[in-house]
C-alpha cells in the first residue's frame, strides 16, 4: 500500500498541470539571454531595468488587448518583444505575425536575436526545431510549435502582411514603416487585421513599439494619443513623494568660463527641492519593482458620471478613478507607455546630458535627441524657430 502510494503521488506530480504565469513571472523563470547578445547572459531579470515591469505586466491583463510603446532607444523595446514570443510559445501557444520594417530586417532580427534566445533558453529550445534539422519545416522567418507558429515578415510586403489569420500581432520600429504596404494601405492596420476573428471574441493581442518621429506623422505618437496614456512615477529617496522623471528636472553645473560639466548631472525633486544623485536615482527606479502598480499611472482624461475629468486619484493597479462615483475610469483595453531614457538603468545621467550637449547648435541632432532620448515627438513648426540659447536655457 505504502508503495503503491507513493506511485500515485508521483503519477500526480508528473501529470500536474504546470502553474500559470504572467508575462514577468515567465520571463523571470524560464528566458535565458544569449551570450551574443548581450553583454550580460544569463537568466533574464526584470529587475534589472525595472521600469520593464508596467508594460510586461499589461501583456498578461485580462482587460488589455493593445499596448503600444513609445520608448527612448535601447530602453526595453526589442527585449519586451522578444519575451512576448517565448511565453506565447511556451505557455499560451498561438499564431504570431511579427513585422519589422523590411522583410530583410525581419530575417536578420530572427538570426541574430531571436534565434540565439531559442538557443539559450531550454524550455523554447524544446519546442522550436533549428532550420536545419532533419524534417523541419522551420526557416529563417518561420517557426512552428506545437499550438501555433511564428512568422518574421516586413512592413513592406503586403502579401505577407495579408494572409493567413494570426491571434499575437507585434509590431516593431512602426515608425519606420511605410506610408503604404505597396497599394493596400497602412502596414500597421494591415497586419492588425489578420487577428480580427481573435478580436472579436477577445483573444487578440496587438503590441506595437517605437521611438516617436514628426508630430503628426508618427504612427507611435497617433497610437500612444489613442491609448490611456499610462506614465511611471518615481517616489523621491528623500521625500517619498512621487513625480514623472522629466528632462526639466534635470541639472548640471558649469565652470566659471561657462563649460558645461555633464559629470555633475543630478535630478531636482519637485516637492522637497532635492538634488538626486545618480546613485539616487537608481535606488529609486529599484523601488519600482516593490509598487502595487510598478509606479504607472494612466493619465488621459476620460468621461464618467456625466462629467469630463483629468485622473486626480488612482487604485493599487495605477487606474484611474472617478471623482464622483469612485470607480475606475471606463478602459477600452489599450494600455500606452512612454519611456524616455531617465527611466533607463542602462544609461547614466552624465551621459545622457553630454547627448543633449553634442547636439547643441544642429536642428537634425536636438530632433534625434528629442525622439531617441526624451521619447517626445518633434513639433516641425519649430525647425525654422530653434534658439540654441534659448534651448539651453
Amino acid at each position: 500500500r505504502t508503495s503503491l502510494g507513493k506511485r500515485l503521488q508521483l503519477a500526480c506530480l508528473i501529470l500536474r498541470p504546470p502553474p500559470k504565469l504572467n508575462l514577468i513571472q515567465w520571463a523571470d523563470q524560464r528566458r535565458h539571454v544569449a551570450a551574443r547578445t548581450s553583454a550580460n547572459p544569463g537568466r533574464w531579470k526584470t529587475k534589472a531595468q525595472p521600469c520593464a515591469y508596467g508594460p510586461m505586466a499589461a501583456i498578461t491583463e485580462p482587460d488589455t488587448y493593445t499596448v503600444s510603446i513609445m520608448a527612448g532607444t535601447q530602453i526595453i523595446k526589442t527585449e519586451l518583444l522578444i519575451n512576448v514570443c517565448g511565453y506565447f510559445i511556451d505557455q499560451d501557444p498561438a499564431s504570431i505575425l511579427f513585422v519589422q520594417p523590411t522583410q530583410a530586417a525581419a530575417a536578420s532580427f530572427s538570426k541574430e536575436r531571436f534565434a540565439p534566445t531559442i538557443e539559450a533558453s531550454p524550455c523554447l529550445s524544446a519546442l522550436v526545431d533549428p532550420p536545419k534539422t532533419r524534417d523541419s519545416e522551420n526557416t529563417i522567418t518561420h517557426k512552428a510549435y506545437r499550438g501555433g507558429s511564428l512568422d518574421f515578415v516586413g512592413a513592406n510586403s503586403p502579401t505577407d502582411l495579408a494572409s493567413r489569420p494570426k491571434r499575437i500581432i507585434l509590431c516593431d520600429e512602426i515608425d519606420k514603416y511605410p506610408p503604404s504596404a505597396g497599394s493596400e494601405g497602412d502596414p500597421l492596420k494591415l497586419a492588425e487585421e489578420r487577428a480580427s476573428t481573435f478580436k472579436a471574441i477577445g483573444r487578440a493581442k496587438f503590441v506595437r513599439t517605437c521611438s516617436p518621429t514628426v508630430e503628426g506623422f508618427s504612427r507611435i505618437g497617433r497610437e500612444y494619443a489613442a491609448s490611456d496614456q499610462r506614465r511611471c512615477y518615481v517616489a523621491c529617496p528623500h521625500c517619498e513623494s512621487e513625480q514623472l522623471l522629466e528632462w526639466k528636472h534635470v541639472h548640471w553645473d558649469k565652470t566659471e568660463t561657462g563649460s558645461h560639466l555633464p559629470a555633475t548631472a543630478a535630478i531636482s525633486c519637485d516637492e522637497c527641492g532635492s538634488v538626486w544623485s545618480e546613485s539616487d536615482r537608481i535606488k529609486a527606479l529599484d523601488a519600482l519593482a516593490d509598487h502595487p502598480s510598478y509606479g504607472w499611472r494612466q493619465t488621459k482624461g476620460f468621461t464618467c458620471c456625466g462629467l469630463d475629468q483629468s485622473p486626480a486619484t488612482w487604485d493599487g493597479a495605477g487606474r484611474s478613478l472617478c471623482s464622483v462615483c469612485g470607480e475606475r475610469s471606463p478602459y477600452a483595453g489599450h494600455a500606452g507607455f512612454h519611456l524616455n531614457k531617465l527611466y533607463s538603468k542602462r544609461h547614466r545621467l552624465p551621459e545622457i546630458v553630454q547627448e543633449f550637449l553634442e547636439s547643441k547648435g544642429d536642428p537634425e541632432l536636438i530632433r534625434k535627441f528629442t525622439n531617441t532620448a526624451l521619447a517626445e515627438l518633434w513639433k516641425a513648426r519649430d525647425e525654422q524657430q530653434l534658439d540654441s540659447n534659448k534651448l539651453m536655457s
